[in-house]
């Protein structure tokens, strides 16, 4: 069974930083797939910064860029904790 080709149960997320985040596990999955270990993940529209998170949580370099500068802040802050944090495992 090719899970990929499946529906994917994933539950919504809610923020107060961005009114329309989407969960890691939405996305981790995508850039697994589609973007080689020497690969770079673009998001155009990085909002919250969800795509950057989780292309650090599975070792992928990445580029965002965001149009609304009041996002930028709180999705820098977002991805530094998580890269401060390191790898545990």
């Amino acid at each position: 069974l090719n899970t990929k080709m499946t529906v994917w149960r994933v539950a919504p997320q809610v923020s107060k930083d961005h009114p329309c985040p989407y969960p890691i596990e939405l996305v981790a999955p995508i850039i697994a797939s589609s973007c080689p270990p020497d690969g770079i993940v673009f998001d155009p529209f990085m909002g919250s910064g969800t795509t950057g998170l989780a292309a650090e949580r599975i070792g992928r370099r990445w580029v965002g860029t965001e149009k609304n500068a009041k996002y930028i802040p709180p999705a820098i802050a977002r991805v530094m904790a998580e890269h401060d944090q390191g790898k545990l495992f």
